[in-house]
């Protein structure tokens, strides 16, 4: 018997999917945002080597440690959900995401059939 506000199987399945989705996309933008805040170096580096006010080399180096803070939480976040992306976008585990995907649809039809009306039909044949 189902409990009160407990989940639909189809619904936790489903989630999961989203999940891995979701995951394979952050994993992306985090690997973008690290890579873009690696190519800043070389200009923050330029950039003090060619300023000789005091003040602005520190504004520079400033705006480096922000950087570099950036490109540390995109790090971290990409570590974080390595695993996980590399696991949705691996080849070999395709088929298995499928399966998940019709399970759900399935699971979807029968939950349905389960919360519609449900009526007997005798299948005896005789009055009784």
């Amino acid at each position: 018997m189902k409990k009160k506000n407990e989940p639909k199987p189809s619904d936790v399945i489903k989630n999961f999917l989203d999940y891995l989705v979701t995951c394979q996309k952050e994993y992306q933008t985090a690997c973008t945002e690290m890579f873009a805040e690696d190519k800043k170096v070389q200009d923050f580096l330029h950039a003090i080597e060619f300023e000789n006010d005091c003040k602005e080399r520190n504004k520079i180096t400033t705006r480096w440690h922000i950087s570099r803070n950036r490109r540390r939480a995109a790090k971290d976040r990409s570590l974080e959900l390595e695993r996980v992306a590399k696991f949705y976008s691996d080849k070999a585990n395709k088929p298995f995401i499928d399966k998940l995907r019709s399970m759900v649809k399935d699971q979807k039809e029968e939950e349905k059939w389960l919360e519609g009306e449900r009526v007997y039909r005798p299948r005896g044949g005789g009055s009784g």
